[in-house]
């Protein structure tokens, strides 16, 4: 019988962004798992609000960069609307104006635009058709095993994630936790933090980190 699968925010986002004519490996590696589906896929409300979230961002990332190419004078994140970005989106607003910064404003909007439809439908399919369940409601969530959490990784985004998991894991068959992020799941620190006493209580799931398994 086949595991299922729960998901991480990074491998949904890559696998609604891959496209046959951009070469990626982390996209592809996360369209290929997505798109064979084994088992049930299992996605809990914060990694799904978190998407939602990304699809904003990038709306707002994108607008950034028409902006710059439209003004050379002007400074990516100093518009109001780029408040709610990160450091690292205004990192990925800078680097997406240098690979477009010789194309013409009108031209890289509708390319933007294209690529924002094609992402947005990948991410309702995922969500509508192949996610079986959905559950933990953001506000059940551990907060002292997100606390517990943190001594390791760090991130309080993906320690929810964790938390979320180790929570539904508890009464049902070891499920895969499936990832692509290599700072927060990677195979050492997640040994790391299944040996600790404290979660001795908790039944963990298996991880799979897809950048160490493909």
């Amino acid at each position: 019988m086949e595991k299922d699968s729960f998901f991480d925010t990074s491998v949904v986002i890559n696998y609604a962004s891959f496209s046959k004519q951009i070469n990626h490996k982390i996209n592809t590696l996360c369209f290929d798992y997505v798109h064979n589906k084994k088992g049930r896929y299992i996605l809990c409300y914060y990694v799904r609000d978190e998407i939602l979230s990304r699809i904003k961002k990038r709306k707002i990332i994108h607008q950034e960069v028409i902006s710059k190419l439209k003004d050379i004078e002007y400074n990516i994140g100093g518009a109001e609307i780029s408040k709610s970005l990160s450091g690292k989106d205004i990192i990925q607003a800078k680097k997406l104006y240098e690979l477009h910064k010789n194309n013409a404003a009108d031209k890289v909007s509708d390319y933007f635009l294209h690529e924002r439809i094609a992402f947005e439908k990948k991410i309702e399919f995922f969500l509508e058709t192949l996610v079986n369940e959905m559950l933990l409601e953001k506000g059940d969530i551990d907060t002292k095993i997100v606390n517990l959490l943190y001594e390791t990784i760090n991130e309080f985004g993906d320690c929810r994630v964790l938390a979320s998991a180790l929570q539904i894991q508890k009464e049902r068959p070891v499920f895969f936790l499936v990832t692509v992020d290599k700072e927060h799941f990677n195979p050492n620190d997640y040994s790391f933090i299944k040996e600790d006493l404290r979660f001795k209580e908790y039944k963990f799931p298996e991880l799979n980190n897809l950048l160490y398994n493909h």
